[in-house]
């Protein structure tokens, strides 16, 4: 899942779903590095292991996001869900420091940007006073490079993804969603999944064999006049030379 790609979709359409999260980060939450990011991964409610009752999401830290925050999360995901090409587990969230909130209502002009890259995303400018530019990048068909990997933080819950995968058209799910079957410890991975080294060329061939044999006897003939010559010495008889 962390080396896949993302498969070629289109962007979804701009919505005041996708204003209402920007407005929120950009009052309430903390700032980092002149800016403020959000993170979050999709938990399923019928997630066994992370589940609790209700669709949810939590940060790349595997918080639990509770409150308006997790509301709008879910929100936003249930408005560009589509029935064939599924909803996206990754979201990232950036609102740029601004001097001035962000106006929201009616009166607002808001212009709506696309870009491509690995994960489908949106540019939205939200505030008209400061030009500001937000993004919002999401994650479907694998784990994004944007996903801080953190020891003992769950990157992937697999539960989740399998309800995910399943509820897409077969052609909307990346090669890899094989591998989130129940059966999948009996039978092993499909062939065609499994990466198969090639195979190194053999040199033990005769010639290269003979060639070590050779080696060998020669050794243990210096070996061998080596010794006889220590023998002699040390009986006081001087040795002719080896021819």
């Amino acid at each position: 899942m962390k080396t896949s790609t993302e498969l070629n979709r289109p962007t979804p359409p701009a919505t005041s779903e996708q204003e209402r999260p920007i407005a929120w980060l950009h009052t309430n939450d903390a700032l980092t590095g002149g800016s403020s990011v959000r993170a979050a991964a999709f938990v399923d409610t019928g997630d066994t292991n992370h589940g609790r009752g209700a669709d949810g999401s939590q940060d790349d830290l595997g918080r639990r996001i509770s409150g308006e925050a997790a509301t709008l999360l879910t929100a936003l995901r249930d408005a560009e869900a589509d029935l064939e090409r599924g909803r996206w587990p990754y979201i990232r969230i950036t609102v740029p420091d601004t001097n001035s909130h962000t106006n929201t209502d009616a009166k607002t002009k808001t212009k709506t940007k696309t870009k491509t890259s690995t994960s489908t995303s949106t540019s939205l400018d939200t505030d008209t006073d400061t030009d500001a530019k937000s993004t919002i990048e999401r994650g479907y068909d694998c784990l994004p490079d944007w996903w801080p990997a953190r020891r003992g933080v769950i990157a992937t819950l697999p539960h989740t993804v399998r309800l995910e995968m399943a509820r897409r058209a077969a052609h909307w799910r990346p090669n890899w969603a094989e591998l989130l079957k129940e059966d999948i410890r009996r039978d092993g991975a499909p062939a065609r999944l499994c990466q198969v080294e090639p195979e190194l060329p053999h040199i033990s061939t005769p010639h290269a064999h003979a060639r070590v044999q050779i080696r060998l006897r020669v050794r243990v003939q210096i070996r061998t006049r080596l010794r006889a010559r220590v023998r002699v010495a040390g009986a006081g008889v001087v040795a002719e030379p080896a021819s």
